[in-house]
């Protein structure tokens, strides 16, 4: 039984929205029993293209943080998150989402007025 593999368009939008951007983590991602059976793991291959006609571009913020508004609008929703130190607070309680970060002061440095202003959506 021959597999039929995906188009070579089909194959790239896959590794952009599993963000994949080196060989290292298509070929660990490959692996996973999951992996769909149209997506072959050797691509560059079966299309006989380069790798980097395949993977997905490497973002800017590969950190992969919400934008500071998108952040301090979520913040600004959340009743008991009034002050830094509630901020720290849900940090070290492991309430923070994983995608605002711990020192958004740093993170958003160009856009930071201060936390009365980010954790009110301002």
């Amino acid at each position: 039984m021959t597999v039929e593999f995906a188009p070579l368009a089909v194959v790239k939008s896959f590794a952009e929205r599993k963000q994949l951007t080196t060989i290292k983590e298509w070929t660990d991602a490959s692996k996973n029993e999951d992996w769909p059976k149209y997506i072959p793991k050797r691509p560059e291959a079966i299309y006989n293209c380069k790798w980097s006609e395949i993977l997905a571009p490497k973002p800017e913020n590969r950190n992969n943080f919400l934008s500071y508004e998108e952040a301090s609008y979520i913040l600004s929703n959340m009743d008991d998150i009034n002050t830094m130190k509630d901020f720290r607070l849900m940090g070290r309680e492991g309430r923070r989402p994983s995608n605002i970060p711990s020192n958004p002061e740093r993170q958003y440095k160009d856009q930071w007025n201060g936390w009365p202003a980010f954790l009110n959506g301002r």
